[in-house]
């Protein structure tokens, strides 16, 4: 007993420094600061002595603090409802608690609760079912069976939210969805909001160092946190989610020209940065694949660290008689977004603040004080020996100065002090604004310095802080109304902020597109099910079921990472789907499909087959009308050129041959039956057309194919009917060799070139990273695992793909750690090697074993190098203008339909209205309709000639061809 009563006087010390500490607030037990070793012995001289005495109260009151605080370690390491609670406490003590003991216990923790203010039973139903074992669990502060569930929680949270605000709603929202789960322990613990909001910030952030608890127990705690694969994913989504929800204005600060002026002489020109904040720079090392970090910036022989620069930095150029250009040094690739950092606008007029120093460029949109005085520095006119000739003072209230003003786009300021900016505003007016709940206000100066005062309805001060002219600042709130109070020492502006909750009343559904699609459509895989949500959401499986008149199905699941997404029939996970349809439509049959989302939203459509004018008579090899007459059909050789259908004559003995109907009509162009002529013909018999020559000329001419015919050929192979699986593949591989010519003619070889260098194999950022995983064997194939077969390594393949999906992000939201480690998707790969050798062993016996550790920095590198392959960068890099070509890479093709995808496309194309190279919507959708959905191309009669205004346009042509490529990859 001496070493118990070591302990209690121990804890006892430690308890009462606590609870004097906390003043108010509740301390809890598991604060104990014992060491491992420690506990352990604590618990060993706990159970001893409850073996010989038992656990009444009277017997603990010497030893209180011992027996609460080992009670309360099993409270943080229990896992379940709270039934088998004292069954686990038992067989850790290695003493039997009685049922007339647990409440002799719970009387032990109230007393501690009297004498050290120790944590007691939160008022919720599940405390009131197991209030005896409510006590030590309370006071584990958050046991580990809350962790993974919590971060779930959270995470599920922050995907179905456009805010990461963590504040008291969200732990109310939190509480609400708990409600519905199996366990009511979570939904218990989440009452205490002040707890629950500093362990969802830590379980976010990573880190518990803010969290105000005991020094011992922090680190166990952090410990704790990063060995848990659930907050590891957590805190990777918060991160993204962050920077994805930002709400600051799209558009970068501008970097700028400064004069240095001294007793009224100007000195010399620098360039100050743009001042770029956490999120901005973060943006850009996306956009440069981390590469700004390492970067140089040189200007007029003058370097500096390019991030130094971007955070504000100054390079200052002496007195230059012409602007000089940046270099940027360690940047591969550098976009228009990039070289907006560093060059500022060439109008060089400089705000007059009256005093040595830096005097500010005044840039295009902004604002000026009708008194304000201003320089203009002329270069052109500056002699080396008096450099201060070529700088002119002006007012802005002058005609001179107006007129300058004016020419470069700078205004002159009358009313306003600032201008908002809110990417979720419902209201605004120079006197209100109404904002959405969880999204902050931006603002900015645009006379000068501003004031700026936070005020509550009751004209309560809340905060203040100084606006910059001209840089945005967000205002944080709490979301609660309050008043905006400006001034710039002569002028005032109060504008009135309030925020309101905004649902959405448009439900999840799933659409079929296009409206008309037949099952001629499915079989061909064109079309998709496109599953439409108000808001982000986890990801979830689609199942689809084909059915026809007489009962016969065939089904398909297939999972959706994130929703809002599509479900394209051209997956592979649909190729049952697809045949069936092909074989039913050969028929004439009507079927219906199903799509459902379990327990969320479902559709039913019906599937006509494709009306057909003419019917093929096999036996004949001829076309049939509705009124009888008979026609004979043209042949195109797949083992020949197939833009050009045969004489008559020329098509004997063919290995395989498309067969169209022989009369004008667009629609019989899609109408066609390729047929294989002998049983022992391969895919690898007959090759692409490799000397098929296409040329951008609308008609054919010397020995070349003209746009027109070799379209018309396209749609016509990409949308014919095959008799068999082989027949098919040979149909598809000849179709695309013709895609392959018209790419060339109008998007350039050199584009071909690269495309054809690209594995485009992959459908997406995941699939490629479970090829990259293989390949370089960061997930099978080194000492850590067992060799498998084909076969396993196949089902492997599509038990990373899951693991992978689960751990990972989406691609537009991801953000890649720093370090050489990336344990989560460690955790991933053995999640996937643990259900392959539970599949094996369950099949056959056959066991194996797997061990994932990678250290050096591989997983980086495997998902940089898929998000690269995902996003398809080098084509990217050959679409013009450079602003079109970001805004193309960026593009969430997952969730876009086909329509969105043509909006999209239009609203980044520029061309000369109203010319012959116009460019409309109609002939983007044409162009885009010939690679994605070739037999929709003939719905407009006018298609021929829309397709041969790309003749014209090459780097329209190429941003449809990317669009296409990237929207083919994924649906």
């Amino acid at each position: 007993m001496e070493r118990l009563s070591l302990f209690e006087e121990r804890l006892s010390e430690h308890f009462k420094a606590l609870s004097r500490d906390r003043a108010e607030e509740h301390v809890f037990l598991i604060e104990h600061g014992l060491l491992p070793a420690e506990i352990a012995e604590l618990i060993r001289a706990v159970g001893t002595r409850g073996s010989a005495v038992g656990f009444r109260s009277e017997t603990w009151l010497p030893y209180r603090l011992s027996l609460g605080v080992a009670l309360t370690e099993f409270g943080y390491q229990y896992r379940g409802t709270g039934t088998e609670f004292w069954g686990f406490a038992e067989r850790g003590l290695g003493a039997e608690i009685g049922l007339a003991e647990r409440p002799e216990i719970t009387a032990v923790f109230k007393l501690l609760s009297r004498d050290y203010n120790i944590a007691t039973p939160l008022n919720d139903r599940w405390s009131e079912a197991f209030g005896h074992i409510a006590w030590p669990i309370r006071n584990a502060l958050v046991s580990r069976e809350i962790h993974s569930p919590l971060a779930r929680l959270v995470r599920g949270s922050l995907r179905a939210s456009s805010s990461v605000a963590f504040n008291a709603a969200f732990v109310s929202a939190l509480r609400e969805i708990a409600a519905g789960l199996t366990s009511k322990r979570l939904e218990a613990w989440l009452w205490d909001e002040n707890l629950a909001l500093a362990i969802v910030r830590a379980l976010a952030d990573g880190s518990v160092k803010g969290l105000q608890v005991e020094q011992t127990f922090m680190e166990r705690l952090e410990e704790d946190l990063r060995g848990n694969q659930e907050v590891r994913r957590l805190t990777l989504a918060a991160r993204a989610a962050t920077q994805a929800n930002d709400h600051a204005p799209r558009k970068f600060p501008k970097p700028l020209y400064q004069l240095l002026m001294h007793d009224d002489e100007p000195v010399g020109l620098a360039i100050r940065g743009p001042s770029l904040d956490a999120v901005q720079l973060a943006h850009v090392d996306t956009l440069t694949g981390g590469e700004s970090r390492d970067a140089i910036l040189s200007v007029a022989g003058r370097s500096v660290p390019f991030r130094e620069f971007l955070s504000g930095g100054l390079i200052f150029l002496g007195r230059p008689r012409a602007l000089p250009a940046p270099d940027i040094n360690g940047i591969t690739d550098i976009s228009e977004t990039i070289a907006s950092l560093v060059l500022p606008s060439e109008n060089l007029l400089f705000v007059d603040v009256e005093s040595d120093g830096y005097q500010p460029q005044i840039l295009s949109g902004s604002r000026l004080s009708d008194d304000a005085a201003f320089f203009e520095l002329r270069l052109a006119d500056a002699d080396p020996e008096d450099w201060g000739a070529s700088l002119f003072g002006m007012r802005a209230n002058s005609s001179e100065g107006a007129a300058k003003l004016s020419a470069n786009g700078i205004l002159i300021a009358q009313k306003e002090l600032v201008e908002f900016f809110g990417g979720a505003t419902l209201v605004q007016s120079d006197e209100e604004i109404s904002q959405v709940e969880g999204h902050g206000l931006w603002v900015k100066a645009q006379l000068g310095s501003v004031d700026l005062e936070v005020r509550s309805t009751t004209d309560d001060f809340l905060s203040a802080r100084a606006l910059p002219i001209g840089d945005w600042v967000r205002v944080e709130t709490q979301d609660e109304p309050c008043s905006l109070h400006f001034s710039d020492g002569r002028s005032k502006q109060v504008a009135k902020l309030a925020f309101r909750p905004v649902n959405s009343f448009e439900p999840l559904r799933i659409d079929v597109s296009p409206e008309q699609l037949t099952l001629n459509d499915v079989g061909a895989g064109l079309g998709s099910l496109d599953v439409r949500a108000p808001s982000k959401l986890d990801g979830a499986t689609v199942h689809v079921t084909l059915m026809d008149v007489q009962g016969n199905h065939i089904s398909s699941e297939i999972y959706v990472e994130t929703l809002p997404g599509a479900v394209g029939f051209a997956l592979d996970s649909m190729s049952q789907i697809r045949e069936t349809a092909r074989r039913w439509s050969f028929s004439g049959k009507t079927a219906t499909i199903e799509a459902k989302v379990e327990g969320l939203a479902s559709t039913f459509r019906l599937l006509p087959a494709r009306h057909l004018d003419w019917v093929f008579d096999e036996s004949q090899r001829t076309w049939i009308s509705d009124d009888g007459r008979s026609i004979k059909s043209i042949t195109f050789d797949a083992g020949g050129n197939p833009v050009l259908p045969l004489s008559e004559g020329e098509n004997c003995d063919l290995l395989a041959e498309l067969l169209l109907p022989d009369v004008e009509g667009d629609q019989e162009l899609t109408l066609g039956r390729f047929f294989v002529n002998s049983e022992h013909l391969s895919l690898t018999d007959i090759g692409a057309a490799s000397s098929l020559r296409i040329r951008k000329n609308r008609n054919s001419v010397d020995n070349a194919d003209g746009l027109i015919a070799a379209s018309e050929a396209l749609v016509a192979w990409q949308s014919g009917n095959s008799t068999s699986l082989v027949a098919d593949g040979i149909r598809r591989r000849v179709g695309a060799s013709v895609e392959a010519g018209i790419v060339d003619a109008i998007c350039g070889k050199d584009w071909l070139s690269v495309e054809r260098k690209l594995d485009l194999s992959n459908s997406g950022f995941h699939e490629s990273l479970v090829r990259y995983s293989l390949e370089r064997k960061l997930a099978a194939g080194n000492d850590n695992f067992d060799e498998l077969s084909e076969e396993q390594l196949r089902v492997l393949s599509k038990l990373l793909l899951i693991e992978f999906r689960k751990v990972l992000p989406s691609v537009s939201v991801l953000v890649i750690p720093d370090g050489d480690e990336w344990p989560a998707l460690d955790d991933a790969v053995n999640e996937a090697w643990t259900n392959l050798a539970s599949q094996l062993k369950e099949a056959n016996g056959t066991s194996v074993d797997g061990d994932c550790i990678v250290l050096d920095g591989q997983w980086q590198k495997a998902v940089k190098d898929a998000r690269e392959a995902d996003l398809m960068r080098p084509l990217a890099r050959k679409v013009l203008p450079i602003t079109r070509s970001i805004g193309l890479l960026q593009l969430p093709y997952l969730d876009l339909g086909f329509d969105d995808l043509i909006s999209e496309l239009n609203s980044r194309h520029m061309d000369v209205k109203r010319t012959g190279r116009h460019i409309p919507p109609e002939a983007l959708r044409a162009l885009l309709s010939l690679f994605l959905r070739p037999s929709q191309t003939v719905e407009n009669p006018d298609w021929r000639n829309l397709l041969v205004r790309f003749a014209s346009d090459r780097f329209t042509a190429r941003a449809v061809r990317y669009a296409a490529l990237r929207y083919r990859a994924v649906h």
